[in-house]
C-alpha cells in the first residue's frame, strides 16, 4: 500500500511541476525513481532472478533525449550469467512519463555476503545532439542468505504397515509455515518455524510385499514461506529399506456394495497371518468414530484367515481403523492393520421438477422396496434398477420426504430435501379491447398479449414475433430482456382487421444455453355489415342479453314470440269491429 501512494505521487509530482513552468525554473529536466525486488529466492550456484522498476519524468522542454542506458553494478560475490560484473540494458525514451521493467538473472557465488545488498546504477541520457547526460543513484535488496534445504530419514530400515518415523530437517535460513507432503504420510505435516535442524514425528504407511527385503522410495514436497515473501518450493525422493520377515498380519474390510448407506451397515472383515508362526490369543479393535468393539481369537495358525462382520451405524463417511494385539514366539506384537474409508451414499433422489416428483436410482444397483414419504402421501416402488426414475404428479413441492430401502438383507433410511430443479415455463394470454369500426368497415381493436412466467428461474431474452397474415399491426414485434419468476408482462398491439384472419404469435426465448420457441395461434372472424344491420347489430350487442332472461323456466324470447302472434290475430278483429260500428 505505502509503496503504491508514493508511486502514485512521483507520478503526480512532475506533472505538477510542469504545469507551472512557465513561472518556475526550478523543475529539473530529467528525475526518476528506482525499486527492486527478488523474483526467486537465492540460491548458491544457481541463477536467481531481480526484478527492477524504473519510472522516469523528462521535460522535454528543457532536453530533448531519445535513450537511456541504464547500467547495473553488481556487489561484490555476485555475477551476471555471463560471470560478469555488471548488467546494462538501452531503454527509448518515447514519452514524458515512462515506466520500466528489468529483469535480470545473477549467480551468487560467495556464502558470506552482508545482510544488505548495494546496487549502484548509472543512468545515461542519449540526446538528439549525440550527448549524454549522467545521473548516478542505487537500490538496495535485503539479503537473509541462500537456502539449501535437506531432510533424511533417521530410521535404518522399516517394516510393512503403519509406523511412526523420525524425519530431520536442516535449514541453514529461517523457513515460515511450511508443509511436508507425502501419499505414503497419514496426515500431511505442518511446520510453522525451522531455522537450522530439526526433527519431526510422522506416522507413515508402508505397504506390504511378499518379499523378504524390498526398497521403498518415498516421494516429499516440501514447499516453505521465506523472509524474502517467496515460497521454497522442492520435491525429492527418499530411498529406505522394508523389513518384511517381522511376524505380521494382513486384513482387508469391505462392504458389500464397497460403499455404506446412511443407517447399520455390515463390514466384512478378514484377518489373515501369512507368517510362519502362529498366533495366540489374538485380539482385534476396530475403532470408528470413538467407538470401539473387540474380538478375540483363541489361536490364529500360519497361512490361515478368520473372518466376521462388524455393524455400524453410520450418518456420514466412515473412516475405519483396525488394530492387533497378539502373542508369538518371538513376544508381544502391538500391529495397526489398517484405516479404511468408505464414502456414504445416498442412493435414492428426490427431486420435483415442473410438476412432478421426480425418484432416481443413483446408485450401481438395483433397490427394492422403496418408500418415499412426503406429508400424508406415500410412494412404493417394488424395484428401481441403477440409473432409473419414477415420476410422481405432485402440485405442490414437498420440502422433505422420508426415504426407505433394501438393499441385500438390510433396510436404510434417511430424510432428504427435496432438490428443484430449475426450469422456465412460459403461458400466454390474450384479450381485445377498445375495439372499434370505421365507415369503411375496418375494425380497429387493442391486443393485450400477457406473457406469464410460471418456471422457477428467470427467462431471459424474449422475443415476441406477431405475424398478421397481411393484416396491418403495429408494432411488428417486442423485445424482452427479462422475465423474473412468478412475472407477468402485458404488451399492447393495434390492429385493422378487414377480413377472416389468423394471428401467428411466436416466442423465443434463451434458457440454460439453448433457445426455445413456443407457438400461438389467434383466430379473428371479420363480420361485415350492412347499414340495415348496423342496428340489428346494435340491439344484439346491448339488449341481445335480456333475450336469454327465462321467466317461470321459459325464455323471454319464447314469450314475446307468443305475444307478437297473439297481438296479429287480434288487430284484424279489431279493425273488423271497427268498420262494422
Amino acid at each position: 500500500m505505502y509503496k503504491s501512494i508514493v508511486l502514485i505521487l512521483l507520478v503526480l509530482f512532475p506533472l505538477m511541476l510542469s504545469g507551472v513552468s512557465n513561472s518556475s525554473s526550478t523543475t529539473p529536466p530529467f528525475s526518476y525513481f528506482i525499486t527492486a525486488n527478488w523474483k526467486t529466492i537465492p540460491t548458491l550456484d544457481n541463477l536467481t532472478t531481480i526484478n527492477v522498476n524504473l519510472i522516469t519524468f523528462l521535460n522535454s522542454t528543457k532536453i530533448n533525449a531519445y535513450a537511456l542506458i541504464a547500467k547495473i553494478l553488481l556487489p561484490q560475490g555476485i555475477l551476471n550469467a555471463t560471470e560478469g560484473h555488471y548488467v546494462e540494458d538501452i531503454l527509448p525514451l518515447s514519452s514524458q512519463v515512462q515506466q520500466y521493467n528489468i529483469q535480470f538473472n545473477i549467480t551468487i557465488v560467495s556464502s558470506s555476503l552482508p545482510n544488505q545488498l548495494d546496487f549502484p546504477v548509472m543512468l545515461s541520457l542519449i540526446t538528439e545532439n549525440g550527448g549524454n547526460v549522467s545521473y548516478n543513484t542505487s537500490f538496495t535488496l535485503p539479503y537473509y542468505g541462500i537456502y539449501n534445504f535437506s531432510i533424511k530419514l533417521l530410521n535404518s530400515s522399516l517394516i510393512q504397515g503403519f509406523q511412526e518415523v523420525i524425519f530431520r530437517i536442516n535449514t541453514p535460513s529461517p523457513l515460515y509455515n511450511g508443509s511436508i507432503l507425502s501419499p505414503y504420510f497419514m496426515k500431511n505435516v505442518s511446520l510453522s518455524y525451522v531455522n537450522g535442524s530439526k526433527d519431526i514425528s510422522v506416522e507413515l504407511f508402508v505397504p506390504f510385499e511378499d518379499i523378504p527385503i524390498y526398497h521403498l522410495n518415498i516421494p516429499l514436497t516440501i514447499r516453505f514461506l521465506t523472509p524474502y515473501n517467496l515460497y521454497y518450493v522442492r520435491q525429492l525422493v527418499l530411498e529406505t529399506n522394508v523389513n518384511t520377515s517381522i511376524s505380521t498380519l494382513y486384513a482387508n474390510v469391505r462392504t458389500p456394495n464397497g460403499v455404506v448407506y446412511p443407517g447399520y451397515n455390515n463390514f466384512n472383515v478378514s484377518i489373515v497371518n501369512k507368517d510362519t508362526l502362529p498366533i495366540s490369543n489374538l485380539t482385534i479393535i476396530a475403532n470408528y468414530n470413538n467407538t470401539m468393539k473387540m474380538l478375540t481369537i483363541p489361536h490364529l495358525a500360519s497361512n490361515s484367515a478368520v473372518n466376521f462382520i462388524l455393524s455400524f451405524y453410520a450418518n456420514s463417511n466412515v473412516s475405519l481403523k483396525i488394530y492387533a494385539f497378539f502373542y508369538t514366539p518371538l513376544g508381544l506384537k502391538n500391529v495397526t492393520l489398517g484405516s479404511y474409508y468408505f464414502p456414504i451414499v445416498y442412493p435414492i433422489s428426490v427431486a420435483w421438477n415442473n410438476g412432478n416428483i421426480n425418484i432416481s436410482n443413483r446408485d450401481n444397483i438395483t433397490l427394492y422396496n422403496i418408500t418415499v414419504q412426503f406429508g400424508q402421501d406415500a410412494v412404493k416402488i417394488l424395484k428401481l434398477s441403477p440409473k432409473g426414475n419414477v415420476l410422481y404428479p405432485a402440485t405442490i413441492k414437498p420440502n422433505l420426504v422420508h426415504i426407505t430401502f433394501y438393499s441385500g438383507n438390510s433396510v436404510f433410511s434417511y430424510w432428504q430435501k427435496v432438490y428443484e430443479v430449475p426450469f422456465v415455463r412460459l403461458n400466454a394470454t390474450y384479450q381485445f379491447i377498445n375495439i372499434t369500426r370505421s365507415t369503411t368497415g375496418t375494425y380497429t381493436a387493442t391486443l393485450i398479449l400477457y406473457i406469464q412466467n410460471t418456471g422457477n428461474q428467470n427467462a431471459n431474452n424474449i422475443y415476441i414475433l406477431i405475424k398478421p397474415n397481411g393484416t396491418a399491426i403495429t408494432p411488428p414485434f417486442y423485445v424482452i430482456s427479462q422475465i423474473l419468476p412468478n412475472e407477468t408482462i402485458a404488451m399492447p398491439f393495434t390492429i385493422h382487421v378487414t377480413k377472416n384472419t389468423v394471428f401467428q404469435i411466436s416466442m423465443f426465448y434463451y434458457y440454460s444455453n439453448q433457445t426455445y420457441v413456443k407457438n400461438i395461434t389467434i383466430p379473428l372472424n371479420y363480420v361485415k355489415l350492412t347499414p340495415g344491420e348496423t342496428v340489428v347489430n346494435y340491439l344484439v350487442n346491448y339488449v341481445g342479453k335480456y333475450t336469454l332472461y327465462q321467466v317461470y323456466g321459459i325464455p323471454a324470447i319464447v314469450i314475446a314470440f307468443i305475444l307478437i302472434i297473439i297481438l296479429i290475430s287480434i288487430i284484424p278483429t279489431v279493425k273488423k269491429n271497427t268498420a262494422k260500428e
